[in-house]
């Protein structure tokens, strides 16, 4: 059965960064980062794995360091086969490890368009474990939209920038290419995005099994 996105959203772990968001401020942090998060949740040593060879049935996994230098922003997808079940948002509790606030994209397609606009680019993080026995897993196209099957729980969708590198924490400067000697990035969505976006929202009120009231369009 198909399914169609109805709506993001944003957790985050203070107000002011939840009011930037709404503002049209994207703080993409560097891929790199999250292979160096301690919190469970968060982090995840495989974030850029490109390739899995296996020796002795044991796997070894190949990094693309290319890949932990692009500016990421991730958010929280809202999913749904029945067009018509818009009128109230709830999320995994597991989601709480990522912060106390939340805000909800009403509409994506005019979210989708804007963030386009300002050269980004976005899809959803397909969760996969590597396996031997299978050519895609082993071997996954753009990694930096693949995640293992344990982080299915956050239904990621991911924002990148495609034409700008992150440099501070990476051996490679990749000269000839746009960089910033920095680890992360502030990306400008210019008007904001008060229209398109809910009110900050206590992430309590819509962890699952409660039910929160937003009208998505």
């Amino acid at each position: 059965m198909k399914k169609y996105i109805k709506g993001l959203v944003k957790v985050t772990s203070k107000e002011c960064y939840a009011k930037n968001f709404r503002d049209g401020k994207l703080y993409m942090n560097e891929l790199r980062y999250y292979t160096k998060c301690e919190q469970r949740e968060l982090g995840d040593k495989l974030e850029g794995r490109s390739l899995t060879i296996y020796a002795n049935n044991v796997p070894i996994h190949c990094i693309d360091s290319m890949a932990l230098c692009f500016p990421v922003f991730c958010m929280y997808g809202l999913y749904d086969s029945k067009y018509g079940n818009t009128k109230f948002v709830s999320i995994c509790p597991k989601m709480k490890a990522f912060g106390k606030y939340a805000v909800v994209v009403t509409d994506v397609q005019k979210f989708l368009e804007r963030i386009e606009a300002t050269g980004l680019e976005f899809s959803p993080v397909k969760y996969q474990n590597p396996d031997k026995n299978n050519y895609d897993s082993r071997i996954p196209f753009r990694p930096e939209y693949r995640k293992v099957k344990y982080f299915k729980y956050q239904q990621e969708f991911r924002i990148r920038k495609p034409d700008l590198l992150l440099t501070k924490n990476s051996k490679e400067k990749y000269e000839g290419l746009e960089t910033k000697d920095e680890d992360h990035y502030e990306h400008f969505i210019p008007g904001g995005l008060h229209d398109i976006t809910s009110e900050i929202i206590p992430i309590e009120k819509i962890l699952q099994p409660n039910k929160h009231s937003v009208e998505l369009s």
